[in-house]
């Protein structure tokens, strides 16, 4: 494990989020663990009326910002392949494109 990874406290709910719940810190192709780890989350918004799910996508933008930059901040390494709150939300975007939501 890298030394940025030996930072990350997942009891702290910036790194959890941040990391996709832990699957940025795949071995493998963490983005990709990030983006499949979004579905199931995606599964239970698309199941809200779509002004709440684009107000919760909003939102989640937002937070990200922050709470990527605080992660990478306390990894001391800017964008950092586990850090993957990006392809949640480019997920959550995308696939509600995708089924014409």
């Amino acid at each position: 494990m890298d030394e940025a990874k030996r930072r990350l406290r997942m009891s702290n709910p910036w790194h959890l989020l941040a990391t996709g719940f832990g699957s940025g810190l795949s071995p493998v192709v963490p983005g990709t663990m990030g983006s499949l780890a979004a579905i199931p989350f995606w599964l239970l918004l698309i199941q809200l009326p779509w002004q709440l799910y684009s107000l919760i996508v909003m939102f989640s933008i937002c937070i990200g910002v922050y709470l990527c930059h605080q992660t990478a901040k306390d990894m001391r390494v800017h964008d950092h392949g586990s850090i993957v709150w990006d392809e949640f939300v480019g997920m959550w975007i995308n696939a509600d494109g995708a089924t014409g939501q």
